[in-house]
């Protein structure tokens, strides 16, 4: 069974979904199923289990986001690979993850690994909507769901039960991008990572997805066909949304059924249950505050890549 040689390691709302959908049209490239088995996370899982146990109707079920528990487990989301040569792993949250990197590292030291980045602000806003919609965050107002992170570190604020681990509600944490990049830099040479910048794939997503092809060193004449993939959406029906996951449906049929007949119920439930809708405008006001608060990590950021992005990205220095 062959074990995968590269990984999608994150963020979360920079493209990632879009990488994936094009990378796996690709003849030589296979994905787990399901795409995201968040093995190498092994912190975030801890958190997850010591979280809130009172919250479950079985302990077992503290590991729901976390699709795979053991090595066999992982291998068995691989059972379909034949003969592509890039097998990935297309988990979002390695990046995030403080174990990740140094875990990869031991289990593939030969693989090569992708990470997406893109401009906090609006990465912030959109991962917002995406908790949001997902059941994952229950202040639905941008501002007020960032004012919320020092309660909910000082466990003042209830867990929410669909949240995966509570520090993916600790938003200042997301985009401390230099020390997650820094984790994959100690354990692995750099020709062996490749970053990729969200607006320098939003601006030529075939190219960039060429760069990808050619860096997993497969065949990059390949050309992928293009779609919006993971638009901002709402959800159709809330009460029968509550319902099934206050009920654990798919947590209980992920257990039951093969992983590639849960993957495709999934994708079967997010087309049903949601639809596109545009995201509420970022106020300007707050917008530059924000700006203020991430401007040294932007600079930091952008002297790690050696790319201007205070510039790219609108980032003006306030004066004195």
């Amino acid at each position: 069974m062959k074990k995968p040689n590269f990984f999608i390691v994150g963020f979360p709302k920079c493209g990632t979904s879009a990488m994936y959908d094009m990378l796996q049209q690709h003849p030589e490239v296979a994905f787990s199923i399901p795409g995201e088995p968040r093995y190498f996370c092994k912190d975030l899982c801890r958190e997850s289990v010591a979280a809130k146990p009172d919250l479950w109707h079985d302990p077992r079920e503290l590991l729901q986001p976390f699709f795979c528990r053991t090595e066999g487990e992982y291998l068995r989301c691989f059972a379909h690979v034949r003969d592509e040569k890039a097998v990935g792993d297309a988990t979002v949250y390695y990046l995030f993850s403080k174990v990740a990197a140094a875990e990869i590292r031991a289990y593939s030291p030969g693989a090569k690994i992708i990470i997406m980045v893109r401009e906090p602000v609006d990465l912030l806003h959109s991962y917002h909507s995406m908790l949001v919609r997902g059941g994952r965050e229950p202040i639905d107002v941008f501002e007020e769901a960032l004012a919320a992170e020092e309660d909910r570190r000082n466990a003042q604020r209830t867990v929410q039960r669909g949240t995966a681990h509570p520090s993916e509600l600790y938003y200042s944490e997301q985009v401390r991008f230099t020390e997650q990049i820094d984790r994959f830099r100690r354990s692995f040479p750099e020709e062996q990572i490749r970053i990729v910048i969200y607006d320098d794939f939003k601006n030529d997503n075939v190219g960039q997805c060429k760069m990808a092809l050619q860096f997993l060193e497969v065949d990059a004449d390949h050309a992928p066909q293009t779609k919006i993939v993971n638009p901002n959406q709402v959800t159709r029906l809330p009460a029968l949304k509550r319902l099934l996951e206050s009920e654990l449906v798919f947590e209980r049929m992920r257990r039951a059924v093969p992983p590639a007949v849960y993957d495709r119920g999934r994708r079967l439930y997010k087309r049903i249950m949601f639809t596109k809708a545009p995201r509420p405008p970022l106020p300007e006001a707050l917008r530059r505050r924000l700006q203020v608060r991430y401007r040294e990590e932007v600079e930091r950021l952008g002297q790690m890549l050696d790319r201007d992005l205070c510039g790219l990205w609108g980032y003006v220095r306030e004066s004195s």
